[in-house]
């Protein structure tokens, strides 16, 4: 495990960081006596700080690397491998696997007892990256929602097979597309509302030889919004996009 390393009081932190005065901190620490929380949320519930700002400060204090996850996405082996339940039980992300080494992210890298469950239940060495405790939850219910929607909605699509007419192209209905291949009204559903969710300008839908791409721009720059899906769903998803935009789903170009 990476031992977090206490290079200082965190309330001295905040005053070398120009967060609070020192004539502050005194009054503070008795506050946080009397009502047995800690410094962090007394900071939190007056508005003094942000969530990222005491992970910033948490990072610096203990040494530890700091990760903001912004549009981050908890790889698919990891989902796999590891209980959802239990990442929300102990609130961290997993980022990175390499052999018997587990990078996480984490809120509170100073709860040694939690990190130490962790490494048990895991049966991996941690490498620990802080991150704020909103972070956590974001990368969580994205990462979460689209893995087993996308899961669920791959499995759906993989028997389906796109019958041919006698000169052998391929024919679409609108009945077919609404009706029988509900997966992909599922699947567009899905790319919209994570484009939504993301604040994206653009969601482009890119056929290569094999796999059909799925990208989002984000603040002008493409990323790719989700992995890539067999090319033989591309002519059901476009037909599925006519549809929505009232187009004719057999003109082709």
């Amino acid at each position: 495990m990476t031992t977090p390393v206490k290079r200082m009081p965190f309330e001295d932190l905040l005053v070398e960081k120009g967060l609070i005065l020192e004539r502050e901190k005194e009054a503070l620490l008795e506050s946080a006596r009397t009502t047995n929380r800690t410094i962090a949320t007394i900071l939190l519930e007056r508005g003094t700080v942000t969530d990222e700002v005491i992970g910033q400060l948490l990072a610096d204090q203990y040494g530890l690397p700091w990760n903001s996850l912004k549009e981050f996405r908890i790889p698919s082996p990891l989902m796999e491998l590891i209980p959802v339940e239990l990442m929300h039980r102990y609130e961290f992300v997993p980022m990175e696997q390499a052999d018997l080494v587990l990078t996480i992210a984490i809120a509170k890298p100073h709860d040694l007892r939690i990190i130490d469950e962790l490494e048990h239940q895991l049966g991996f060495e941690l490498r620990l990256v802080v991150t704020s405790h909103s972070a956590i939850l974001e990368a969580l219910g994205n990462s979460e929602g689209n893995s087993q929607v996308l899961t669920r909605i791959k499995a759906e699509l993989d028997p389906v097979l796109i019958k041919e007419d006698e000169k052998g192209e391929e024919i679409l209905s609108v009945e077919r597309i609404t009706q029988d291949l509900s997966p992909v009204v599922k699947l567009v559903n899905t790319i919209i509302l994570t484009a939504l969710q993301k604040q994206a300008s653009d969601i482009h839908i890119e056929p290569t030889e094999r796999t059909v791409d799925v990208k989002f721009r984000i603040d002008g720059v493409l990323y790719l919004a989700m992995e890539p899906f067999d090319t033989g769903i591309h002519p059901s998803l476009i037909s599925r996009l006519k549809i929505m935009s009232e187009l004719d789903i057999a003109e082709r170009r």
